[in-house]
């Protein structure tokens, strides 16, 4: 071994054993940090980046921002520093493999695992958000890894920016796009400001590409791919796989919303809509007006399902009738609709009761009679609210029946 390359197996106190990576800031090797006598990856910038004041002072951001979080499914920080006239940054190493690799290996993933992937990443990117406002600008299949015990980690924060506070560093020159052109949100790919949002597009196109084994417009050369973001649309992803669900559609599709304002506007709503659809659910906030989104959900695709789930939180109902969704809280809607009529329509009979017995002492067994003939009525109506959910003009009109009808009996 020769001199030279004697120095480059060594930076600082960092001992250099595999390189398991290179992108466009630099190198990313498997290290032994000698003092502590443990394996890290070891982040080392380019040194053609070096002489630069910008990218050395985006990769000590990455340092800054990644330090102060500490999440079970983001990777560590340990270390940042210069050693030999190379920066560095030296990370928790992480024995797996990446959601890249794992869909490579498939072709394509199955609904249920690629949720079980998605939601510890929304997780993880909601507590960065809300730990310190940052943002990470390049989620992407290879920037999630899956480790040995089955635990998913979210890395490389290089590109990742805090939005608010006064040492804030604007490090993107005018004009200039970080990410990678496959999973950039519109705003990103024309270089505007960008937000919680941005990331929740490029975990949508993530996940497009978890379920369907294609990223979106991964076809095209990067300058094309991010014209398409701004401009194009992908196939719904029941094209490459059939069985995926109505449900998780349009969760993708409104997190691949063109427009930001018509996304999920927080992680917290995101992620309650990607735990229904995990737990078996219609999603509550997933609807997107038609054309708003790089993903057209094909309406009609499949025949109208009617679809009823006992799970452990209690029976949710969920019909779609003539491209009409009753949701959850919609059936809850109907619910207490038919329970104030019900209940308005017993006080005006228990009044009514009240009344005739102290006018005219009516007979007990006449009163006991017109009450179970009201209250099979009542059943009656209630029934039929609960099979005709969307026949509101109806569903009023019988319990108005029920009661003008028994008003009149004497």
């Amino acid at each position: 071994m020769t001199e030279d390359q004697s120095k480059l197996r060594r930076i600082g106190g960092f001992e250099l054993l595999q390189k398991i990576g290179e992108g466009g800031m630099g190198t990313v090797w498997k290290a032994r940090q000698v003092s502590l006598d443990r394996i890290v990856a070891l982040k080392l910038l380019s040194p053609e980046f070096s002489q630069s004041a910008e990218f050395i002072g985006r990769f000590r951001n990455e340092a800054r921002a990644a330090a102060i979080l500490t999440h079970r499914h983001i990777v560590q920080v340990y270390d940042a520093g210069k050693a030999d006239d190379a920066n560095y940054l030296a990370m928790e190493y992480i024995e797996g493999k990446s959601v890249r690799a794992l869909v490579d290996a498939k072709s394509k993933m199955g609904e249920t695992e690629a949720l079980d992937i998605v939601l510890p990443v929304a997780t993880a990117l909601r507590y960065a958000f809300e730990k310190a406002q940052l943002i990470h600008r390049d989620i992407k299949p290879e920037n999630v890894l899956i480790d040995r015990d089955g635990v998913v980690k979210v890395c490389d924060l290089g590109l990742a920016k805090i939005i608010t506070g006064p040492e804030s560093l604007k490090l993107t020159r005018s004009g200039m796009t970080l990410g990678t052109p496959f999973y950039l949100s519109p705003e990103q790919a024309e270089g505007r400001d960008l937000d919680a949002r941005s990331d929740i597009y490029g975990l949508g196109a993530t996940l497009y590409h978890m379920v369907t084994g294609h990223a979106p417009f991964g076809d095209e050369a990067t300058a094309v791919a991010m014209m398409k973001q701004v401009k194009e649309t992908v196939q719904d992803p029941r094209q490459f796989q059939p069985q995926l669900t109505e449900a998780i559609c349009m969760v993708i599709e409104k997190m691949m919303a063109k427009d930001r304002r018509d996304r999920y506007q927080s992680w917290p709503e995101l992620i309650s809509d990607l735990q229904l659809v995990r737990s078996g659910r219609h999603p509550v906030n997933a609807r997107v007006a038609p054309n708003r989104s790089t993903m057209q959900r094909r309406e009609n695709a499949t025949p109208v399902e009617r679809t009823a789930r006992a799970v452990e939180e209690g029976p949710i109902i969920v019909v779609e009738t003539n491209g009409v969704t009753v949701t959850p809280l919609m059936w809850a809607g109907i619910a207490l609709i038919v329970l104030c009529m019900i209940g308005s329509v017993v006080l005006f009979v228990l009044s009514e009761h009240r009344e005739r017995d102290l006018r005219a002492q009516l007979d007990t067994k006449t009163v006991a009679a017109q009450a179970d003939a009201a209250a099979r009525a009542y059943y009656e109506a209630v029934e039929f609210a609960r099979t005709h959910p969307l026949d509101y003009d109806d569903v009023a009109s019988r319990f108005k029946r029920v009661r003008h009808d028994y008003a009149k009996t004497e």
